[in-house]
């Protein structure tokens, strides 16, 4: 049975290099634009053929990401960085945009495309669409449980590839506007500037907590491994493309331990050891194992690396002009370490580690900053760490034939392949005869980081070989050898397809509004958007039946950007007790309701951003279009846009009232609470319910005045 792959971040040469070295399968990478990482400093495209050659030999794949939202005038030079890469022979391409992902399946026959995380694929529907959109893959987004996995997986006949270490976004994915609003910086441009990782006080009314109240934890799925890999998930990834070198070396070879250990014991050895490990290179406090276990996920009292807990501070004193601290701790410190004290307040020092001196179970340090007794320690660089080679090797054997008054012939034997080259004819030595150890040294000189040399078995006689004719050889077995191994795709076909040409669109009506169920009936619009906090059918039914009494035209209904497995059947049953209304789709997976013949517009949440999305909505049977919220983003011609009213800049999985309370759903403080979250912005949080609550951070977002416009009259 074939492992699992263990995908690996790259930021830059050197993590690639690390990568693969640390034992991953594959590894993902940004180039010089399109990637959701624009602060790495990711890969050139000059040098791509060269690392996924050399990737290729080492038995690993190099995935490209074009993770972010593009507009018309991006088009032309994405397709030709595609294509650079596709002859490349990169083995797939994680892609975000419908307008990308419908060019390239055109432009590219052939071509592999995974759904970015920043798709927000996470249920059977969702995957359902992916699957029909010609991916071969989906990166589930991190809301995704392990039973929306298993629904998926027994459902769709499609590859999934879960996120099992590293940040958290609390925002769903592709959802969070955030950024862009305030800074001018999208997340779905590569450019997000992290607001939720500021200090926010958070408040119902009555409670409040000050801290970082929307920062999570840090994803560790170790625990669920073996669940994942008999579940059938294809690929397991770790982020961190903006992570150092040591982070990446660290993380892969910890999960490639893990999965070996599976695969060859059924258990997962030392995982106390490995978590250990894992939280010296980063960690915000304790992990989380994505939203599997119920627990908060925020910690609002760290937003950023902390390391792992090694004792407290039992005492500080003076000594010269620095000082003394002993710690109380069973663990060894190594000259180079890095630690931190985290003070009663909840304040970091940081210091390095020079002079140790051990007494029982205490550890001394020197330190410039005086630390207070009980103060909790942590180790968040590690010296010590031994990084052991894990990448695969090809073993070549060399049969070198130099006889006199014939062709110098070398073979060169790697596996399955094998290949035979030829030199000039030897000649009779005048001087020195050319020995084996001669011949032996020159056949060495090959890339130690991909070959290991086997047997080299050598017939010459009293002939003279030349050290270059040796290398020459050898050269040129080496690189038939490889050309045999990756093949050559430089003159793979690219389909004679020009860019889409579009056609401009037309809207229906010329004024709407958004509304939930405990709104009245405005009047004087040509259409109402019923956008509940409850998606029940009671609900949607007892408001229904009162517009109908002051409309003639269809209710429009905005479906959730998030539908879990417990909550699809329930927005199943509101869109078949309801076909005669409008359906908004805020996600791929409500596009699969268009086979049922249901009448299908595009909302923001598709993050419409150009012309070739448009179209091929169209394509499908949409009818109408709405704007993504981006700041950036370019208008559609012909589309709505949402001018007024408290618009969700980010919708949430994590509870705020677990935040506050520090509850669990059995134990629900939920009673139409009000909840503002303020820092220099001031924003309101609104919970919706299906089966599982959400809940969205608002904004009053102002924009122009485009004729045709929705107005948001919610409170």
């Amino acid at each position: 049975m074939e492992k699992i792959e263990l995908l690996a971040p790259v930021g830059d040469e050197k993590t690639f290099y690390t990568a693969i070295k640390s034992g991953a399968n594959a590894v993902y990478l940004g180039l010089h634009k399109f990637n959701a990482r624009m602060k790495a400093e990711n890969i050139s495209l000059d040098n791509i053929e060269r690392l996924v050659s050399f990737a290729h030999l080492k038995k690993v794949k190099v995935y490209v990401v074009i993770n972010i939202l593009l507009s018309d005038n991006e088009f032309t030079d994405m397709c030709q960085m595609v294509g650079k890469c596709y002859k490349a022979s990169v083995d797939g391409f994680i892609v975000q945009d419908l307008g990308v992902i419908s060019v390239l399946r055109r432009m590219y026959p052939n071509i592999v495309l995974h759904g970015s995380t920043q798709l927000a694929v996470h249920n059977v529907r969702g995957a359902r669409v992916a699957k029909e959109m010609g991916l071969s893959r989906i990166v589930l987004s991190r809301e995704a449980t392990l039973k929306d996995i298993e629904e998926i997986k027994n459902n769709v006949d499609i590859e999934l590839e879960v996120f099992v270490h590293g940040a958290m976004c609390v925002g769903f994915s592709g959802n969070c506007y955030l950024s862009s609003i305030k800074c001018g910086a999208s997340g779905n441009r590569g450019e997000c500037k992290q607001l939720c990782r500021l200090p926010y006080t958070l408040s119902d009314g009555k409670k409040i907590v000050h801290g970082y109240a929307i920062s999570p934890r840090d994803n560790c799925m170790l625990s669920y491994l073996d669940k994942l890999i008999k579940l059938g998930v294809s690929s397991l990834k770790i982020e961190g493309r903006l992570r150092n070198e040591n982070y990446v070396s660290i993380t892969t070879t910890i999960y490639r331990d893990a999965i070996d250990e599976i695969y060859s014991t059924e258990n997962i050895v030392d995982i106390d050891k490995k978590l250990s490990q894992l939280k010296e290179v980063f960690s915000r406090g304790d992990y989380v194992s994505g939203y599997n276990d119920g627990n908060n996920v925020i910690n609002t009292l760290q937003n950023n690396h902390l390391g792992k807990n090694i004792g407290k501070v039992i005492s500080c004193n003076r000594f010269k002009d620095i000082y003394k601290i002993t710690i109380k701790s069973s663990e060894k410190l190594s000259t180079g370490d890095g630690i931190k004290f985290v003070l009663k307040d909840n304040s970091v020092i940081s210091m390095g580690v020079g002079n140790i001196e051990y007494s029982g179970n205490n550890i001394i340090v020197y330190g410039k900053n005086h630390i207070s007794n009980d103060s909790n320690v942590y180790i968040s660089k590690s010296s010590s760490i031994n990084k052991i080679d894990k990448s695969f090797y090809r073993n070549i054997d060399f049969d070198f034939v130099g006889l006199v008054g014939n062709k110098l012939q070398l073979t060169i034997k790697c596996g399955e392949y094998s290949n035979t080259v030829y030199g000039d004819v030897v000649e009779v030595a005048k001087k020195n005869i050319t020995s084996e150890e001669t011949i032996i040294s020159q056949l060495s000189k090959v890339n130690k980081d991909i070959y290991k040399i086997g047997k080299i078995d050598i017939a010459i006689d009293d002939g003279f070989i030349s050290l270059s004719a040796i290398n020459d050889l050898r050269r040129k077995a080496i690189e038939e050898l490889v050309n045999n191994i990756l093949g050559n795709n430089k003159n793979l076909t690219i389909a004679d397809c020009d860019m889409p040409t579009y056609n401009k669109l037309s809207s229906t009506f010329s004024s709407l509004a958004i509304v939930d169920e405990n709104s009245n009936i405005p009047l004087g619009y040509d259409a109402l958007i019923l956008s509940p906090t409850s998606y029940n059918l009671d609900v949607i039914s007892s408001f229904k039946n009162k517009y109908d009494k002051k409309y003639k035209s269809k209710l429009i209904i905005n479906l959730p950007c998030i539908s879990r497995y417990q909550d699809l059947s329930i927005i199943d049953e509101i869109v078949e007790q309801n076909r005669d209304a409008i359906f908004i789709a805020n996600n791929i997976f409500a596009l699969d309701y268009l086979k049922d013949g249901v009448e299908i517009w595009a909302g923001s949440g598709l993050n419409i951003t150009n012309n070739y999305t448009v179209q091929f909505l169209k394509s499908l049977g949409v009818k109408e279009f709405i704007s993504s919220i981006e700041k950036w983003s370019p208008t559609i011609s012909g589309s709505y846009k949402i001018i007024s009213g408290k618009y969700p800049l980010m919708t949430m999985v994590s509870c705020p009232i677990k935040t506050l309370y520090n509850n669990n759903c059995d134990e629900c403080k939920w009673i139409n609470k009000s909840l503002s979250l303020k820092s220099t912005s001031n924003y309101s949080i609104r919970r919706f319910k299906i089966s599982n609550c959400y809940f969205e951070v608002l904004d009053n977002i102002s924009s122009r005045d485009f004729p045709n416009k929705i107005v948001d009259l919610r409170d």
